[in-house]
This record gives structure tokens, C-alpha cells and sequence, in this order.
């Protein structure tokens, strides 16, 4: 028979009506004697409408109540229920079903860390002999609590009546299920009635092994915890955690009485493993004689090792991530590295990677080589979403400078992109002019001359410039050498080589001459910002005058040619060594003024570098950052365990990024800039790195013993994962409002909507 009940949601706002009725009993009696008959009409209408609100918030609902025809036992018969307390809610279940009315079809469902349906309803009552047999089935650490309810409800047909009586230790040490199966029971009218397994102990025991990720790969460390419950007294002993045939983990242990603690533990796969399952065991060993249980001394559960990872790089040059290649291949990852512009479509698919970085590999076309194409990008983003890691390491041709924005790179990224303008608007010409004369082979200091400072005071601004930016350098004594023509910063590398080979010899610099070749390689190009950088020894600047070497004679002066550059568009700017009171400082200054730059002088050589990447970056609205640091982490990061970075070499250089609001930033460069970010994205950990992994900025690192191991910690923690949650929540908050997204993976690792999702959310005084 059918019956409908009425009932509230929130009964407890049905108290409201008190105040309603008291104000209306103040109001009539107040004014009793104004009209009573229509002032007691009115009152009746106003109050009904107020109850009426009142009932409304308190949510009014109708329930089918129905004559039970189903019920289906549940019981828990994980490790953390002893065999006594199992045969106990064996027992209890046999006296319940006793005492149901005849017709009453009954079920049995048992479960551990997994659910077995032992009697479906209706079914004669055999129950399995025994409940668990080691030889036959062996119990698994932890109690699937929901996934249990779930196949329970799903043995209760629609329209029918029924219950669900769970017998359980009440722990839940293995994930929920995806679908909360307790909200559905509510939903379809079937209450679940628990039955608490909790039996005396007068002795410790193993409750539970569990691991933090049931996959793990060669090479990886795997990380789990040891539940451990006491007896009547407090009790010492030994732990010992075995995985495979090697211990993990031993340690001495004090287990306070009746209550429980948890011993986590740790350990190092060989990079060597092969793939295959290990069995992860732990055993107590009590110092005091008499145990009185041994059995429940022990626990298990399983690791699954898999196949070592594949990682694709994808760089820029091959120097960009050859380092780091290596570094991943001496710990037995499989690494393919590629160029940007050499992708093949058959690379862009990404269904057999576990990890992809990014090294300096840019994302347009630069000095007429393709990016990354626009199928890998798309394939890169759905790819992560479901799962798979990626590293993206800093470079003149990444981030902002490589053209990620306005991509999709762009929003899986956890630093924020700032688009960069189209070359035609942005581009820069550099025009570096380098005394060559004989003063420049004077030392200063120890090691170098002035001249070699210089080469790397060039280099520095150089390595500042952008891809589509273009660069020249000439050395000048009496006469014009051009080290480097005029060209697109495409080779950097082999720029900076040339300008670090140039070594002094000749006379002094001859100014005029040198300007004006100057002024004729400039006007050939159209970018709309041509400037120079001429570098001249304040006491030897010769030829300030056309054709006059030395002193002051009638004909065109450079300042002249300087202001005619400027007219044009062409400014130019003075770094001088020397001091004050030197012959030619005052000519310098006037220079730099009338070819409307800035003037810098120094005395100290071992200063020039710091002023070429002064101006340079005055000029170019660059994100590099030509900087010596040493890395600060902020946050404790499992990537980062074991590694001390106070004793790493310095890194000389990174990208200035900004993190998103959502993101995690692990470790800071020079001025607190984001050095080390990272977030989930989907199911997939992205980790966006400012500085590179190459010669550029990291030449000092490659030879430390940290490198591999920073690299490859950092490579473990982002690839892919084969285990763990299949579901993933990210909550972003937009003012008042927060959306929810869920992604889900299936077995292989990729994005599946099957569009049968249940929410439930709970603030934080656990209302719904």
C-alpha cells in the first residue's frame, strides 16, 4: 500500500511563526475597540500570509511511503573488521532477516576496497562460506562505503519499497565514489539504516596499509601511510613496511591505548623496475609478550609499477632542452626530443605521452621557421585537461616573447600572458658600436680587459632583444669592422660568439667615421624604433670633426650627423669609461645629447655589462631579465624534497611572469618574481618555469649535482598519472558567484562525460 506523508525540509524555521502570532495578538489587542470585525479580517489575512512564508522557507515536501518489499544487507569486510566482529554482523544479519515479514525479498552485498554482490534479492540465502578466504580472496585495505550503497540501491527496483542495512567499522579510507549513492538513496525514499561494527580490542592491531597513489613509476618514490589502532593498554613494538621483497620502512612505534595513529612511509622504486604489481605489506611486531591476536598484526594492499614515462621535449633549438633531455634519459625515461619547426603531425598526437615540455619552443613563426602548429596546441590543451603533464621552461622565444598569447597555451598556463604586438609595430634595430682601439686591451682587475667587458656588456643587451628585433655590431679603430651586419635576432647564439671574439688593437676611435656608417646601415631598415649604442673610451675619442683626426677644424661634426640621425628617427646613445675630468667626456655628453639618448659614464669596467642592459631594457619593453640570482623557494613542494638550493649555482637570467590568483608559487627569482609556478588544469599539472634548462641562463647549473635531480622531482610530480582520483573540481570565484567544473578520466587517462553527474554542496555549517 501506498501512503503520502507531508513533511519539512527545514523544520526548524517553522519557530518563526511564534513572533508571527505574537505580533498579531499585540496588534488586536492594541486597537481592539477601531472596527474590530474589519481589523480582525485583515489581521486573519496578514497573518495567514506571513504563516503561509513561514511554511514556505521551512520547505514542504510530500514523501511516498511504501510497505518495504526489498532490504539489502550490507556488510563491511575490510581488513580493520576482524573475523570475530565479521561473524557478529553475520549473525546480526541473520536475526534481522528473521524478523521480516514473509515476502520480504532480501540481498547481500560485501565489500572492502572492493564490492561483491553475494545474494541478489529474491534469491535463495546462501552466503558465502567463509566471507573471506586468504586462499580464495584476499581482504583489501580500506571500505568503499558508497560504491557498496550504490550496487545496494541498484537492487531495489523503482516504485518498490525498500532499505539498505549497512554494517560497517564506519571508516572510509578509500576514496568516494563520483555519484554520492547516499544523496540518490534519499532521492528514491531509501533510507539506509547502519549498523556500527566496532569491537573491543585488548590488543593493537594493523587497521589499514594505504597508499597515496596505487601507480607508481620506475624511478618514482611512492608514498602511503600505516593505520595502526591500540588495545586496552598502551603498547610499544616495531613496524615494518615491505614492498616487494625489499623493507621500506622500520620504525619503533608507541600505540597510546584505544586509540589510533598513522605512520606514513616512503619508497624509492628502482629506476631498473619493471612493470608489474608489488605486494606492500606492513607487520607489528609487539615488544610485550602475549599477544593475543597475531593475526590482526598484518596488513596489505598492492602497487602497481607501470611502464617507465614518455616524455616529449619540444624545444626551440636543440640547446634549449638538451640538458635536460639527458638528465630525464639517466633516469630511465623514455625522451624524444624535437624542434618546434620540425613537429609532424604525427607528434601533435599525444595519446601514449605521460609528460611534454616546453623548452623556449615558440608558439609563431619566428626568422622564418614554423611554431608550434595549431593542431599541437589543441591537442596539448585537451590532452592536459585529461591528465597528461606539462613544463613549460622560459626563453627569448616563450612565454609572451614567443608568442603564446592569444593561443591555447594561453589558458592552461597558470602565469598570465601578455599579448605582445605585431612585429611591425613592436620591433626594434640595435645598432652597438665598440671602440676597438688600443686602450681597450688595458686590464681591469684580475682577469679581463676592458675590451672583454665590453663584448659582454654586448652580448647582454643583445640576449635582451626579442626574436623579430634586429642587431648589428661594428668595432672601430681608425676604420669600420662590421663584427655582426645588420640582421633578425635569429641565431643568437652565433651572434654572441662573433661579439665575444673581438679584441683591441689600433689606434683611437674615429666617432664621425663610425656614425656614419651608422647612419647608412639604419636608414635601410624601416622598424619603428633604430637606435645606437656606441661605446668609446672617454680620454680617446678621436674625430669628432669629418676627416680631422685629432682636435677641432672646420667641416660636418658628429654631433651634427647625430642630430641629423634623430631627425630621421635614429637616436643614439654614450656609454663612457673614463671619469669626469677626461679630455673627451664633456664631447660624449654632447653627443648623446644631440643624437637625443642618455649618456652613461663609469670608471669601473666590471660596470659596462650593467649599463648596455640599462639602456637595452630602457629601449625594449622585454620580459627578460639578464640577472645572476640564486633561486628562493616559498613553499614546501614534494617536487622540491631533498634538494638544497642554497648551495645551487646562480641561474643569470629569467622571464618576468605573473602568476594567476589560483596558481601556486613555489619559488621566487631576483626581486620576488614568480621563478617556479604551478596548478592543476583539468586533471593534468602544469608547471611553468621562468628561467631555461640550457647554457643561456643555466650554464652553471648543468654541472651541479642538483640539476638532474631538480629536473627529474619536477618531471615525476607533473607527468601523468596512472592512478589516483578519476575526478577533478576546480572552483572559480567571480564575485558572488563560483562555478564548478568537473572533469572526469577513464582508464587511459583521457576526458569522459557521460553527462551522469549528482552535486551536492554543503557550506561550511554543513548545510546543503
Amino acid at each position: 500500500m501506498i501512503e503520502l506523508a507531508q513533511h519539512f525540509a527545514r523544520p526548524a524555521l517553522l519557530w518563526l511563526a511564534l513572533p508571527v502570532l505574537a505580533l498579531t495578538a499585540y496588534d488586536l489587542l492594541r486597537r481592539w475597540g477601531d472596527r474590530p470585525v474589519r481589523r480582525v479580517l485583515a489581521a486573519i489575512v496578514r497573518t495567514a500570509g506571513m504563516l503561509a512564508l513561514v511554511a514556505a522557507l521551512a520547505d514542504p515536501r510530500w514523501r511516498r511511503h511504501e510497505d518495504v518489499a526489498h532490504v539489502v544487507f550490507v556488510v563491511d569486510r575490510s581488513s580493520s573488521v576482524p573475523d570475530v566482529a565479521l561473524a557478529q554482523a553475520l549473525a546480526e544479519v541473520e536475526r534481522l532477516r528473521a524478523a521480516l515479514p514473509s515476502g520480504v525479498r532480501t540481498g547481500l552485498v560485501l565489500f572492502d576496497g572492493e564490492v561483491e554482490l553475494a545474494v541478489l534479492p529474491g534469491a535463495p540465502w546462501q552466503v558465502p562460506s567463509p566471507l573471506r578466504d586468504v586462499s580464495l580472496h584476499r581482504p583489501v585495505d580500506g571500505s568503499d562505503i558508497d560504491a557498496a550503497i550504490a550496487i545496494a540501491l541498484s537492487l531495489v527496483p523503482d516504485g518498490e519499497g525498500g532499505e539498505i542495512v549497512l554494517l560497517s567499522d564506519g571508516r572510509r579510507s578509500s576514496s568516494a565514489a563520483s555519484l554520492d549513492a547516499r544523496a540518490m538513496a534519499e532521492a528514491r525514499s531509501v533510507p539506509i539504516d547502519t549498523v556500527v561494527v566496532d569491537p573491543a580490542r585488548n590488543d593493537p592491531a594493523v587497521l589499514a596499509v594505504t597508499l597515496d597513489e596505487a601507480q607508481a613509476r620506475p624511478g618514482a618514490t611512492a608514498s602511503g601511510k600505516v593505520e595502526l589502532i591500540g588495545g586496552d593498554v598502551a603498547q610499544r613494538g616495531t613496524l615494518t613496511v615491505t614492498v616487494g621483497d625489499k623493507v621500506a620502512h622500520t620504525q619503533v612505534v608507541e600505540i597510546p591505548a584505544g586509540e589510533s595513529i598513522e605512520v606514513p612511509f616512503t619508497h624509492a622504486i628502482d629506476p631498473l623496475a619493471s612493470a608489474g604489481t608489488r605486494p606492500v605489506e606492513a607487520t607489528l611486531t609487539l615488544e610485550q609478550a602475549g599477544d593475543v591476536d597475531p593475526g590482526n598484526n598484518r596488513g596489505a594492499t598492492s602497487l602497481v609499477v607501470g611502464p617507465p614515462p614518455k616524455v616529449r621535449v619540444v624545444v626551440g633549438e636543440e640547446a634549449d632542452g638538451g640538458a635536460i633531455a639527458r638528465a630525464l634519459r639517466a633516469e630511465r625515461m623514455d625522451v624524444e626530443l624535437v624542434k618546434a619547426s620540425e613537429l609532424q603531425p604525427a607528434q601533435a598526437e599525444l595519446e601514449d605521452i605521460d609528460l611534454v615540455v616546453l623548452a623556449n619552443a615558440p608558439a609563431q613563426a619566428i626568422a622564418g621557421e614554423r611554431g608550434l602548429s595549431d593542431a599541437f596546441m589543441g591537442n596539448l590543451t585537451r590532452w592536459v585537461d585529461g591528465g597528461g603533464g606539462l613544463i613549460v621552461l622560459g626563453g627569448p622565444m616563450a612565454y609572451d616573447m614567443g608568442g603564446y598569447g592569444d593561443t591555447p597555451l594561453e589558458k592552461i598556463l597558470p602565469v598570465k600572458i601578455d599579448p605582445v604586438e605585431q612585429e611591425i609595430e613592436s620591433a626594434a634595430s640595435i645598432l652597438i658600436i665598440l671602440d676597438r682601439s688600443g686602450s681597450m686591451s688595458a686590464m681591469a682587475g684580475w682577469s679581463k680587459t676592458k675590451m672583454e667587458l665590453a663584448d659582454e656588456g654586448a652580448v647582454a643587451s643583445i640576449r635582451l632583444l626579442r626574436p623579430f628585433d634586429q642587431v648589428g655590431v661594428m668595432s672601430v679603430t681608425e676604420e669600420v669592422r662590421w663584427e655582426v651586419n645588420m640582421q633578425a635576432l635569429a641565431d643568437g647564439g652565433d651572434i654572441e660568439r662573433k661579439v665575444l671574439r673581438i679584441r683591441a688593437d689600433g689606434g683611437g676611435i674615429f666617432v664621425y667615421t663610425s656614425l656614419e656608417a651608422a647612419h647608412a646601415a639604419m636608414r635601410k631598415v624601416d622598424t619603428p624604433l633604430r637606435h645606437v649604442i656606441l661605446f668609446s673610451d672617454a680620454a680617446d675619442s678621436e674625430e669628432k670633426v669629418d676627416g680631422i683626426p685629432f682636435g677641432l677644424g672646420e667641416g660636418d661634426t658628429s654631433e651634427a650627423l647625430a642630430r641629423r640621425m634623430r631627425d630621421e628617427g635614429i637616436t643614439t646613445s654614450v656609454i663612457g669609461i673614463g671619469s669626469e675630468e677626461d679630455v673627451d667626456t664633456q664631447f660624449l655628453k654632447d653627443l648623446a645629447k644631440a643624437g637625443g639618448g642618455r649618456f652613461y659614464l663609469t670608471a669601473d669596467a666590471s660596470k659596462l655589462r650593467s649599463l648596455f642592459v640599462q639602456e637595452t631594457e630602457r629601449l625594449v619593453d622585454s620580459s627578460l631579465k639578464e640577472v645572476p640570482f640564486r633561486p628562493i623557494p616559498l613553499a614546501r613542494h614534494r617536487a622540491l624534497e631533498g634538494i638544497d638550493y642554497q648551495r645551487a649555482p646562480h641561474l643569470k637570467g629569467y622571464q618576468q611572469l605573473e602568476a594567476r590568483p589560483t596558481a601556486e608559487i613555489v619559488m621566487a627569482a631576483a626581486e620576488g618574481h614568480p621563478l617556479l609556478v604551478t596548478w592543476r588544469y583539468g586533471l593534468g599539472h602544469v608547471i611553468a618555469w621562468a628561467s631555461d634548462a640550457g647554457p643561456r641562463w643555466s650554464d652553471e647549473w648543468l654541472t651541479w649535482p642538483g640539476y638532474g635531480t631538480h629536473w627529474t622531482q619536477l618531471a615525476r610530480f607533473a607527468q601523468r598519472s596512472g592512478a589516483g582520483s578519476d575526478t577533478a573540481i576546480e572552483v572559480a570565484v567571480d564575485g558572488a558567484q563560483a562555478l564548478v567544473r568537473v572533469a572526469r578520466r577513464d582508464g587511459n587517462g583521457m576526458t569522459i562525460d557521460d553527462g551522469c553527474l549528482r552535486a551536492r554542496i554543503v557550506d561550511g555549517d554543513d548545510r546543503r
